[in-house]
């Protein structure tokens, strides 16, 4: 799964009930989430980050109890 910069705003906005966050704080966010990946799974990280592309590597990334 791959998302653009402007898929992942859509898919917040659609989530948040109230004002979304601006796009600076998503990015932070998932420069954060690509960290924590790579430290916890050097050797199969289930994300990567480019500052404007997010892939999910792992699909089962949501079942992963320690990133949860």
């Amino acid at each position: 799964m791959s998302f653009t910069y402007d898929e992942k705003l859509n898919r917040v906005r659609q989530v948040c009930v109230s004002e979304p966050p601006v796009g600076s704080s998503i990015n932070s966010y998932l420069e954060q989430m690509n960290t924590i990946s790579e430290t916890m799974q050097p050797e199969r990280p289930v994300l990567a980050w480019d500052g404007d592309n997010l892939d999910v590597i792992d699909p089962y990334f949501a079942f992963f109890p320690e990133m949860l």
